[in-house]
């Protein structure tokens, strides 16, 4: 049997080729042999949402986040799932949770969900829910006009 890491890097293979019954296959091996690892979960989070198991990728991302709640990514991934049925204001709420500051590296969550959302439609996902919640995402980034002069300042 392959170790933990060579599974999920399969997996990750499987997932870039489209494979999306063999990385899941490798996921749920991963998280046999190491089910006190968030990451695994999180990609089965991502993959049950590409292909539609709703339920399945409800379960993972609530698995990989009762292990560790810090991982941002896997919250994302949950609001994926959240958005694809239909609960655009569950998603939209843990997308601009962080009020457009940077978490885990530089990306804000929209910015990491606009990411996303060009990588599920490489993926064939063309959700109406994914294209409403691109433009408020998009809307959410735009800065703010600078505050009017006071008079008797300089800029």
């Amino acid at each position: 049997m392959p170790e933990y890491a060579a599974l999920f890097d399969r997996a990750l293979a499987r997932l870039h080729l489209k494979d999306y019954d063999g990385a899941e296959a490798d996921l749920d091996a991963a998280i046999k042999m190491r089910p006190n690892n968030p990451r695994a979960y999180g990609v089965a989070t991502w993959v049950r949402t590409v292909t539609g198991e709703f339920n399945e990728a409800r379960e993972a991302g609530l698995g990989g986040l009762n292990l560790d709640k810090t991982q941002v990514w896997i919250r994302v991934n949950l609001a994926h799932v959240y958005l694809r049925e239909g609960r655009f204001e569950w998603a939209r709420s843990i997308y601009l949770a962080d009020g457009g500051r940077p978490e885990e590296g530089l990306k804000t969550r929209a910015q990491r969900a606009l990411n996303d959302f060009a990588e599920l439609r490489v993926h064939g996902v063309n959700d109406p829910n994914v294209t409403r919640m691109e433009e408020v995402l998009r809307q959410s980034m735009v800065s703010p006009p600078p505050p009017p002069p006071v008079a008797g300042t300089s800029p």
